[in-house]
């Protein structure tokens, strides 16, 4: 019999560059013993085989949420966008880990990651009862770290909140679609630049 295991008080393997780029990849499960305020759960060989056969019969991108929003009861009956990713990843093993690679984030998940809303990422999975995980569902996002030790997701930021939000705001008034969707690539990847009221992607 398998159990649903949400660490929501969450998890973060990696930390973002010195300047605050976003991750594109972060370790999900340590090989062995993966220890938390909720218990020991294993990520063994046989692990890999389970979550990377779901993960291929699925056939799809896994998402990133907000505190496990998605897959909780009272926030999807209560608000609209309790269902909306905040990014996406694909599963990947590595000598015996698991980590998330390609992954992207959203305009709303880069913000709350920058503006340190949430820091720290907690896996959402299947486990049987000898606390072997056999399923990955997703990843949230969250502000409370349960696994021991866990190191932030992103680093300090240089530039300010209120800076992201009047960029933000202004990138969402570009008429062209081109010039928009490479400004939104940019402010997520870390290679947008304010100087002086002049707005570009770095080359």
């Amino acid at each position: 019999m398998s159990t649903l295991a949400k660490l929501d008080r969450g998890l973060a393997l990696v930390e973002a560059s010195a300047d605050g780029v976003l991750p594109s990849e972060f370790r999900i499960f340590a090989a062995g013993i993966n220890k938390s305020t909720k218990g020991d759960y294993l990520y063994t060989p046989e692990s890999e085989a389970l979550v990377m056969q779901c993960f291929a019969a699925e056939g799809v991108d896994l998402p990133i949420d907000l505190n496990h929003d998605m897959v909780t009861d009272e926030p999807m009956i209560a608000r609209a966008d309790a269902g909306d990713a905040r990014g996406w990843f694909r599963p990947e093993p590595r000598s015996g880990e698991l980590w998330a690679i390609g992954v992207t984030w959203t305009p709303d998940g880069a913000d709350r990651l920058t503006c340190k809303k949430q820091r720290y990422i907690s896996p959402c999975f299947l486990h049987d009862d000898t606390g072997l995980i056999v399923q990955l569902i997703n990843v949230a996002i969250c502000a409370r770290p349960a696994f021991l030790n866990a190191p932030p997701l992103v680093a300090a930021k240089k530039s300010t909140c209120a800076f992201d939000a009047v960029d933000r705001k202004y990138i969402s008034t570009i008429a062209d679609p081109r010039v928009r969707a490479k400004l939104w690539k940019a402010f997520t990847d870390g290679s947008y630049q304010t100087k002086s009221g002049n707005r570009s992607a770095k080359k």
